[in-house]
C-alpha cells in the first residue's frame, strides 16, 4: 500500500490525477478499516510463558482509566496495570507539587508533555520542560513541582521490581 502511494508521488501521478490517487488511497483505507479491532476489547496476543494465544488489555483509548487518584495538588490516571509495569498520565495542578516519594523497587520513567517543572531526584534539582524525559531508578527519592500557573502534564511508565513479598 505505502509502496504504491510512494510510486504515485514520485511519478507525479498525484499532480496529474489527484482524484484517481485519492480514490485508490480511500479504497485501501476501507480495506484497513474493515480489519480494525475495537480498542475497548482485549487483544489476541501470543503469551511466551504459556506458548499460546491469550487475551490481554493491550490497547487503551485513554478515556477509561483503571485507577484514578486526585486531590488539590495532583491527578493520576493509570491506563495499564500489569504485574510487570503500569502506565498512565499525571497532571500537576498550577504551582503545586506531587510530594516526595521513595521508590523502593520500581523504576519510574516520565515524559513531560506540557508545562515546566522542578525535579528533585535524590539530592539534585533539575528544571525540565515539555519534551524532556527523566527516570527515577529504584531505591531513590524524588519530587516534582509545577513551576507555572497552568497544568503540567506528564506521561509515566512504572517498571515494577521484585517486592519483598514477591521473594
Amino acid at each position: 500500500v505505502s509502496c504504491f502511494l510512494q510510486a504515485c508521488v514520485s511519478s507525479n501521478l498525484v499532480s496529474s490525477f489527484p482524484h484517481l490517487v485519492f480514490c485508490l488511497a480511500e479504497k485501501m483505507l476501507d480495506n484497513v478499516n474493515a480489519a480494525l479491532k475495537d480498542p475497548s476489547q482485549p487483544a489476541h496476543v501470543f503469551d511466551v510463558a504459556s506458548k499460546q494465544e491469550v487475551l490481554q488489555e493491550c490497547v487503551s483509548s485513554g478515556h477509561s482509566e483503571l485507577l484514578f487518584f486526585s486531590n488539590e495538588d495532583v491527578s493520576i490516571y493509570k491506563y495499564f496495570s500489569t504485574p510487570l509495569f503500569s502506565a498512565g498520565k499525571l497532571i500537576l495542578k498550577p504551582l503545586k507539587e506531587k510530594g516526595s516519594q521513595y521508590s523502593l523497587t520500581d523504576t519510574l520513567v516520565f515524559h513531560v508533555v506540557k508545562g515546566r517543572l522542578l525535579l528533585i531526584l535524590y539530592s539534585h534539582c533539575y528544571s525540565l520542560r515539555a519534551g524532556n524525559y527523566f527516570y527515577v531508578p529504584a531505591g531513590n527519592v524524588y519530587n516534582i513541582r509545577n513551576i507555572l500557573n497552568e497544568e503540567c502534564i506528564l506521561f509515566f511508565t512504572q517498571i515494577k521490581g521484585n517486592r519483598p513479598e514477591d521473594e
